[in-house]
């Protein structure tokens, strides 16, 4: 698929989305710096069937398009010790981040298997 036919399914997908925060700790300790970016996400559940592998009943999905990380400067890679998402107010850890990638090699979007959802 070329980049072009990509972008524009995952954009379809992102159609049904709604405003997810990246929030990045940049350090140790009781009160690391910490960082937050507002991008465009899709969230859904994983289908029963799906969980197999590391995949485990609470876990879910976050879909988010490369483009959007680039626009607000978020550093990649995601760091699954660091790093986490904010949906409706409830932080999700990053288990498994996973690029989604054209024929081209291109990046178009990630993956984020999460778990959790507590404040």
């Amino acid at each position: 698929m070329s980049p072009e036919a990509a972008r524009a399914m995952y954009a379809r997908l992102m159609q049904g989305g709604q405003t997810v925060t990246i929030r990045r700790r940049t350090g140790a300790g009781s009160n690391p710096p910490t960082f937050e970016f507002a991008v465009r996400g899709r969230h859904s559940g994983f289908d029963p069937a799906s969980l197999v592998g590391g995949i485990v009943q609470g876990d879910s999905q976050v879909i988010i398009l490369a483009e959007d990380l680039a626009g607000v400067g978020f550093a990649l890679p995601f760091r699954t010790t660091y790093d986490a998402v904010i949906i409706d107010g409830q932080s999700y850890s990053i288990k498994a981040p996973v690029p989604r990638r054209a024929s081209d090699g291109t990046i178009v979007a990630y993956e984020l298997q999460v778990t959790g959802g507590g404040k």
